[in-house]
């Protein structure tokens, strides 16, 4: 994985190190970010200096200013529509497989 995205601070170290630890697997670069309140600021970083890990800085972010930049009403559009393409999709694999049976079946019942 390229990148894990944290909602949530594990209550401890090794939860946070597994999750972390899911990037950047043979090699490859990767990035951990985690979303924290700002009473979780001071526990992660008491986590992390615990376990002699570095401590990186920490941002705050305004999160009202990324959720209106990342338009979450034009993604949500676009992914109804990714969801409605494949149940159409799967409807239609559905009704082919239904139909082969009952050809099969006409087909076995003829050859009788």
């Amino acid at each position: 994985m390229q990148l894990v995205v944290s909602y949530d601070l594990p209550k401890h170290i090794k939860g946070y190190i597994h999750r972390a630890g899911r990037t950047g697997r043979a090699g490859k670069p990767g990035t951990a970010v985690s979303i924290l309140t700002a009473n979780q600021v001071g526990i992660f970083k008491q986590m992390l200096s615990g376990a002699h890990k570095v401590v990186p800085n920490i941002e705050q972010m305004n999160l009202h200013a990324i959720a209106n930049a990342v338009n979450d009403e034009g993604q949500l559009a676009k992914l109804t529509e990714i969801l409605e393409k494949e149940k159409n999709e799967s409807l239609e694999r559905t009704k082919a497989t239904k139909r082969r049976r009952v050809a099969n079946m006409k087909k076995n019942k003829s050859a009788e």
